[in-house]
């Protein structure tokens, strides 16, 4: 038992050097900021370009609702044309489906 108390005494003395404790990092506090005031610059120049491209699309033409309904519906009637163009078989049931797309 006093061999044992012993070596866990040996061990926590050496365990417990300044050797194995973390040493604090020093950083150079002028060159730090002198990054950070790079990046902030950096950061604002995004933004500018940013809110530049958002002024863009704002002054771009909106569509109006009855133009996306005339191209979903082209488009919708494009799909069945080319399930025809692949499959010939198909173009017997063509003209009803381009009437439920014109009439719906």
């Amino acid at each position: 038992m006093k061999k044992l108390i012993f070596s866990f005494a040996l061990l926590l003395m050496f365990g417990c050097t300044s050797n194995s404790q973390v040493k604090p990092i020093y950083i150079d506090q002028g060159n730090y900021i002198v990054l950070l005031k790079d990046s902030v610059k950096t950061l604002n120049g995004s933004i500018t370009v940013l809110n530049d491209s958002i002024l863009k699309l704002n002054r771009m033409a909106v569509m109006t609702s009855a133009q996306f309904v005339k191209i979903y519906k082209y488009e919708r009637l494009y799909k069945y044309y080319r399930i025809c163009a692949n499959k010939p078989s198909q173009w017997i049931y063509y003209k009803g489906w381009s009437i439920r797309v014109f009439t719906e």
